[in-house]
């Protein structure tokens, strides 16, 4: 089901993707086993002298981000800002790492964003972006590290 050759191609560039920023990089990423209808692999970048990468998906009309900062001790990162104001959190547990969830309010617009954000072995992976917040714990509770 939904494996024509469009899906192929996406799922090799993705698979590519990781494998290029694990190499560069020198860390392990996440696998997603659930995505929702509609989320695609897009494009990601690396920066190899900041250490951090960026893969983009598309979900509807929108892009979410999956941000990943190796976060090496001579170098800093601007990561951690989020802008718009905190209006929820959540901890959610995975294979003992522990997973903020927060809902983030930008003031000109109506529509929420979600981010999850947690850290292992010395780097930090965030997935931002409009999502429902059902859809994106799904992702992650169905992630594997």
């Amino acid at each position: 089901m939904d494996n024509d050759e469009e899906n192929e191609r996406v799922n090799i560039d993705e698979d590519k993707a990781i494998a290029d920023i694990e190499e560069k990089l020198g860390i392990e990423m996440p696998r997603f086993y659930y995505r929702p209808p509609h989320f695609r692999f897009l494009s990601y970048e690396i920066s190899e002298l900041t250490e951090i990468a960026k893969i983009e998906y598309q979900y509807g009309s929108d892009v979410i981000f999956f941000y990943i900062n190796k976060e090496a001790k001579d170098t800093s990162s601007n990561i951690n800002s989020a802008h718009g104001d905190d209006r929820e959190s959540q901890k959610i547990t995975k294979d003992n790492i522990e997973i903020s969830v927060e809902k983030v309010q930008f003031e000109d617009d109506e529509e929420s964003c979600y981010i999850a954000e947690w850290k292992a072995n010395d780097t930090l992976y965030r997935i931002s972006g409009r999502i429902e917040k059902a859809e994106l714990k799904k992702i992650i509770k169905n992630m594997e590290f």
